[in-house]
């Protein structure tokens, strides 16, 4: 019979021996030979996986708070499984990214790695990865402000799109080498209120060291016929530097499109966070370190996409992160004559390679859709006026990133499954091209043709050289619903229209949303207070597009450098005198996408990207008679305890942060003492239903309809019964009044004049 301590020694002796082995089984091979010859390595550690973390939190993505919710499940998932290996570190320097549950340590040696593998929250131990641009070809650089839509705007449809929305309220994200922000093609639309990240250099304003950046970001955002969505708006961050980036720098990036923060990295505010991402960066291999990323990524709404890489034309060249089976990944087409029917020789091929948690390994078929990106003519970062045309499926990628921001102004509700199902279901496959027997490629070189890759057949849809096939704008229109196409993301009003026959033209006042009026002084246009006068009085010729001035006679409204507008001499041959009175906005025809705006500090008037719904772009059309009668009505905002806006939501109201839109006004009549929407053909009163308010046509005579802003209390009532709001919730309902109740605390914001 052995001894029973030998046995317990025997016991522990293999235990010890089991727990090396798999600690070592953490640590990549890499590490270990590296750690053989020198005495410190960087590295990259990953913890046990997030995503019970993030499934605990309810799928909401359209709640004011869900982002904030998701970064508080993630942050403190880091901190607990974290916390054992942040104690070893103590006198190392090191970096926690809650998004994807890891950290970089630097100058780890062996000692600290073998006991950080020994601790049970940790997964692997691995160098810290770097990515390199692909190279992309270069094409011919100009300088010259062109009013044509390039190639690859118009080839996906776009412009189609662009009278319903051009990408207005969305904000889109960059993760590249930066962006030239003073471009004039980019500089009006950059969010600059937590806007940029250089988590290389933290440097204060967006700067750009290659041109990458600055040219995709043109093609999702940029205004001159560059951009698929001018309308929205644009943050940054340098995931690279130099064409490279660290798995670290582009994690932080990461976590700032989902939570921004100052320029310092300090004070995220997930409210001010991306609705996509544009990736044009990837490895050549699989590696799962960005997965948690796209994950938290998905779970706060945005929508990730990537460029599938330029390794072409071989089978199975897919790149990485656009490999993995969550992101809307991105070929590319045409050539050197932009023939949108080929397949781009550097477009890479799947099947892409997926390694899952468990060790399992797929092939799927990749890319999953293709987009213009040959010889794309974008914002170049060299100059404020310069653009320069560049090939690779990183000007494709932008492409799609555009048409995601055009669908979520759309419809600000789409998950990324509905704007999958969209883009996958509305393909141009017909006109596309079948592989060559050779690829004829630069210096005179050729490459065979590679078919069927994956053995999935070139003439299924989807198949890995065009994935479910070209994107098109155009075709999503048709599967959009007609009624949608019109209402969202708030019903679009259709506003009283004055009738100007070209033989007796009537005299119009432009009126804004404060009352005031558009004017004519000196060469100037401005607004201004009412005065009756010659200056308020236009002319607006609907089949010539003309803004002719009373009092200055002779004299159209003109656009000068893209952005003032100017009295000059009428000129019926000058496109930049032409202009289109629609949708209560006064749109250039010289410059799609631009309209007049008031939000610039002053009475002058200048042109801005055209945003349907922005206040300072709504003019209201009026015969000036009309501006002698006296009204007893008032413009109002009605602000909430927290700083929300109650705004106009279909048929409802609803809670929400400012957007800045006309659905945030409305119109209060002391006399009759109705609430009413600005929509002047059929305007909807505020009206009590029970317990809850609803937007119903305006009946003077109805007692739910009349509304009492009691200023000294800052409450909105009938009587006993206030309006109230929830903390933190979007529906807005009555209650007994109650004048300690937060809830109920609902300012009156008078905007006119």
């Amino acid at each position: 019979m052995l001894c029973p301590t030998r046995c317990y020694i025997a016991g522990v002796l293999s235990y010890v021996l089991l727990l090396s082995t798999l600690a070592t089984a953490k640590v990549a091979p890499r590490v270990h030979r590296h750690l053989a010859v020198y005495d410190t390595m960087d590295i990259f550690v990953t913890f046990t996986s997030h995503q019970a973390a993030l499934d605990r939190v309810a799928s909401t993505p359209a709640h004011r708070d869900h982002r904030t919710r998701v970064f508080e499940a993630l942050r403190d998932h880091a901190i607990a499984s974290q916390k054992a290996a942040l104690a070893l570190l103590h006198d190392h320097t090191s970096k926690s990214f809650w998004i994807s549950c890891s950290a970089v340590v630097h100058n780890a040696s062996a000692s600290i790695v073998a006991a950080l593998a020994l601790l049970a929250d940790v997964v692997t131990i691995e160098p810290i990865s770097v990515v390199e641009l692909d190279p992309v070809l270069a094409g011919v650089d100009d300088n010259t402000t062109s009013t044509d839509v390039e190639w690859g705007v118009a080839t996906i449809g776009a412009p189609a799109m662009w009278p319903i929305t051009n990408g207005s309220g969305i904000v889109v994200g960059s993760i590249d080498t930066g962006v030239r922000h003073s471009h004039e093609a980019l500089k009006s639309n950059w969010r600059r209120h937590r806007g940029w990240y250089d988590p290389y250099n933290r440097t204060r304003l967006p700067s750009d060291d290659t041109g990458h950046g600055t040219h995709t970001t043109g093609t999702m955002v940029g205004r001159h016929g560059i951009g698929v969505a001018p309308g929205a708006q644009w943050i940054a961050c340098k995931g690279l530097l130099n064409g490279r980036g660290t798995s670290a720098a582009l994690l932080e990036c990461a976590q700032f499109m989902l939570c921004p923060t100052y320029s310092d990295g300090n004070h995220p505010d997930c409210s001010q966070g991306a609705d996509v991402v544009n990736n044009s960066w990837g490895g050549a291999t699989f590696h799962p370190w960005f997965e948690g990323a796209v994950a938290a990524w998905h779970k706060a709404g945005i929508t990730p996409v990537f460029s599938i890489g330029n390794k072409g034309p071989a089978c199975a060249s897919a790149g990485n992160p656009g490999g993995y089976p969550n992101v809307l990944s991105v070929g590319a087409v045409g050539s050197h004559t932009n023939d949108p029917s080929q397949l781009a020789y550097f477009s890479a091929k799947g099947p892409a390679t997926y390694k899952d948690r468990r060790g399992v390994v797929s092939k799927l078929i990749k890319p999953v859709v293709a987009a213009p990106g040959f010889f794309i003519r974008s914002a170049k970062f060299t100059g404020n006026h310069r653009y320069g045309q560049l090939a690779g499926t990183s000007m494709a990628a932008p492409h799609v990133s555009g048409i995601v921001a055009l669908l979520k102004s759309h419809d600000p509700a789409l998950t990324y499954d509905d704007i999958y199902k969209l883009v996958t279901e509305t393909t141009e496959r017909a006109s596309l091209q079948p592989e060559p027997t050779t690829w004829a490629m630069p210096c005179n070189v050729t490459a065979p043709g590679a078919f069927n890759c994956g053995g999935t057949p070139d003439t299924t849809w989807p198949n890995n050289r065009y994935g479910y096939g070209r994107v098109s704008v155009t075709n999503m229109m048709r599967h959009l619903d007609a009624a949608t196409l019109v209402s969202a993301p708030f019903p679009v009003v259709a506003l009283a229209r004055v009738a100007l026959p070209d033989a007796t033209p009537v005299p119009i006042a432009l009126v804004t949303y404060t009352k005031q009026v558009l004017a004519a002084w000196d060469d100037c246009l401005i607004t201004d207070t009412v005065h009756n006068t010659t200056h308020e009085r236009f002319y607006y010729d609907a089949h010539r597009q003309v803004l002719q001035s009373e009092h200055l006679h002779g004299h159209c409204l003109d656009v000068i450098h893209d952005v003032v507008v100017q009295w000059k001499p009428c000129n019926d041959a000058a496109r930049s005198q032409k202009w289109r009175l629609e949708d209560d906005h006064i749109a250039s025809v010289l410059l799609p996408g631009s309209c007049v705006d008031i939000q610039t500090p002053g009475p002058r008037v200048t042109l801005a990207p055209c945003e349907p719904f922005a206040l300072t772009q709504w003019f209201r059309s009026t015969v000036t008679t009309e501006l002698q009668s006296p009204r007893a009505t008032i413009f109002v905002r009605l602000t909430t305890k927290d700083r929300r806006v109650l705004a106009r939501d279909g048929h409802d109201v609803a809670s929400r942060r400012a957007l800045d839109t006309i659905y945030e006004v409305f119109e209060y009549d002391a006399h009759t003492q109705l609430l009413q929407t600005g929509d002047t053909t059929a305007p909807l009163c505020w009206t009590a239903h029970g317990t809850s308010l609803q937007l119903l046509p305006c009946d003077a005579s109805a007692t739910s309809q009349e509304w009492t802003i009691d200023g000294t209390h800052r409450r909105l009532r009938q009587g006993e019964w206030c309006v109230e709001v929830a903390p933190n919730r979007v529906e807005v309902q009555l209650a007994r009044c109650q004048y300690a109740h937060v809830g109920q605390w609902i300012d009156a914001i008078y905007v006119s004049v």
